[in-house]
């Protein structure tokens, strides 16, 4: 068996065999680490498997308060802290194509002493996540390949 390790830089690359190797182009994604299984036949080495490494970029954001929160997301795990709500917050998402199916999106939201909602709109499935005063709540999203899908919100204090 031969495991080759491949890392993508900044851009989605394309792996392609030449003679000696039967399998079909192999695309690692920006900025991910893929690792390609082949085994001798006798004649050729095939691929046999692969498998991306998980997580491979992973980026937190900041953002301040704002009527609306725009996100731009350009990684496989982001972690999102919105300032302190002072007032609702309509909250949407950019996701850059070399984000991959079941990428993963989890938002901090802290009310202030009102009980402030988040609503997300553009590039989420559209879903709304009511505040508690003076506490905060965590939502998980979960990427379809279109937009983002609410796993679930829950009260971290």
């Amino acid at each position: 068996m031969v495991i080759v390790k491949v890392t993508a830089d900044t851009s989605n690359r394309t792996v392609s065999f030449g003679s000696g190797i039967a399998g079909s182009n192999i695309i690692v994604t920006a900025s991910a680490t893929r690792y390609i299984f082949m085994v001798y036949d006798g004649t050729n080495l095939v691929v046999s498997n692969q498998l991306q490494a998980d997580y491979t970029d992973s980026e937190s954001q900041s953002k301040d308060y704002a009527a609306t929160v725009a996100l731009s997301i350009t990684a496989q795990e982001t972690i999102v802290t919105v300032a302190e709500l002072t007032g609702d917050v309509t909250i949407t998402a950019t996701t850059d194509a070399a984000v991959e199916k079941g990428a993963k999106l989890y938002v901090k939201l802290t009310s202030d002493t009102t009980a402030r909602a988040a609503s997300f709109t553009t590039g989420f499935e559209a879903t709304a996540v009511a505040g508690t005063i003076s506490k905060s709540k965590r939502a998980s999203f979960v990427y379809d390949g279109t937009q983002w899908c609410i796993m679930g919100a829950i009260q971290i204090n």
